[in-house]
């Protein structure tokens, strides 16, 4: 296929809605009406020719393959200024395009990129971990093959945490990785300083308080039960941290075009 020639004004609209705007983001960011936004969407899908966003974003990506897809622009044709005059021009179908669907699909497929970028950086961080305790003795092979499905069942917990905030703040993928990497990555490092002033003095109020005899429980089920109190503190705080990371991140406001 070969690379339509878009108007100025169209490449705008697409560098919006590659963004993951609706159509009611894009009209207020170029300072147009709804109707119109969906005009220039509408003409965009037929040069294209394709009939929804997604599938868009696939032709771009199968025109361009690693080449980011701005460089798809050609030479913009001049389109008449958009006054309330020759609005109405305009086809009556192409007034009445509503695309709530393909709006909900778009959404989806943002949501779910995020998710997947933070589910894949939280692993990544929990495999460094595991690695690094096995290599210097601190765990066992059968402790990896005891624990790694749990573990790997909290850091996707993390991972879709993590990512479902990020989708709704709007953040860009570097920073959900990176705050995703913050909160999976720095979990373990404040695991022990919590189990010292925290858990262990809360377990010794307990057994004082006769809700257990540390002399008499089995040594397994002591080990089971730390092992327990740490992932779900690695959770915790991976959970936390990393949306405490997505919070600090100040947004600029779009700046709407003149």
């Amino acid at each position: 296929m070969t690379n339509p020639i878009l108007s100025k004004r169209e490449w705008e609209v697409i560098d919006l809605l590659m963004q993951g705007k609706s159509n009611k983001q894009i009209a207020l960011a170029l300072g147009i009406s709804q109707r119109t936004a969906e005009f220039h969407l509408s003409n965009i899908y037929a040069k294209f020719q394709v009939s929804t966003r997604v599938e868009l974003i696939l032709k771009l990506a199968h025109l361009t393959g690693n080449v980011k897809w701005r460089k798809l622009r050609q030479p913009a044709v001049a389109e008449p200024a958009q006054t309330s005059e020759n609005r109405s021009w305009y086809p009556l179908e192409a007034q009445k395009t509503s695309q709530p669907d393909e709006e909900v699909d778009m959404k989806i497929f943002i949501k779910l990129k995020y998710v997947l970028t933070s589910i894949v950086t939280a692993l990544a961080a929990g495999a460094v971990w595991l690695f690094a305790l096995r290599q210097n003795n601190l765990l066992s092979d059968s402790d990896v093959t005891r624990w790694s499905g749990l573990l790997a069942a909290t850091l996707i917990l993390v991972g879709l945490a993590v990512g479902l905030v990020a989708s709704r703040k709007g953040s860009s993928l570097l920073k959900v990785c990176l705050s995703t990497l913050f909160g999976a990555g720095l979990g373990p490092v404040v695991i022990p300083l919590l189990m010292t002033i925290a858990v262990t003095p809360l377990a010794k109020m307990a057994e004082r308080m006769g809700f257990f005899d540390a002399s008499t429980m089995p040594g397994d089920i002591a080990s089971t039960l730390g092992t327990l109190v740490m992932i779900t503190l690695w959770l915790a705080l991976g959970i936390g941290l990393g949306t405490l990371l997505l919070a600090l991140t100040i947004k600029k406001p779009t700046e709407r075009a003149a």
